[in-house]
């Protein structure tokens, strides 16, 4: 029966690069919008016997304001935004055959972005962030399945 399958997620590990710009906007706080290219996806196993693994490859656009509590140059800040993204390409795995699913998504997806960083100095920050998908991504959900994109990321970054 239904009530007696088991189901279980995983979320995958990917890749996540690209270009930010900083711009200020007084003496603690700057907006920065970016441009990024973001691996995302997850493993769904049923019952043991059939896994289906999901790759989804987008592009970001986050357009975060920081907030520097020592300044913009040093110390710690808290970043904070929303983050458009574009699916780019989409794919599904079973049992070792991948085909194309994107057409099962939505080709555009926007989340909030939250989080923490410290500068080291002028050109060199570190950062843990949260993006939290605020709309289904599954283009037909009639069984009210609901797929948002969460992610977590740490970086780090080197301004030129």
């Amino acid at each position: 029966t239904a009530e007696d399958a088991s189901v279980s997620f995983s979320d995958r590990i990917g890749f996540h690069a690209g270009l930010m710009a900083e711009f200020a906007m007084s003496e603690k706080l700057t907006f920065r919008p970016g441009l990024l290219y973001s691996q995302r996806g997850n493993k769904i196993e049923l019952l043991g016997l059939v896994s289906l693994k999901t790759n989804l490859n987008y592009i970001d656009i986050p357009l975060s304001f920081t907030y520097g509590f020592s300044g913009r140059e040093k110390g710690f800040f808290v970043e904070l935004g929303p983050n458009i993204q574009y699916l780019l390409s989409a794919t599904g795995e079973t049992d070792g055959e991948s085909e194309d699913i994107k057409d099962d998504f939505k080709p555009f997806d926007i989340g909030l972005l939250i989080g923490l960083g410290y500068k080291i100095n002028s050109k060199f920050s570190l950062g843990l962030n949260y993006n939290a998908g605020l709309i289904n991504i599954l283009e037909a959900s009639s069984d009210g399945e609901s797929m948002k994109n969460t992610n977590i990321g740490i970086y780090a970054s080197y301004a030129f």
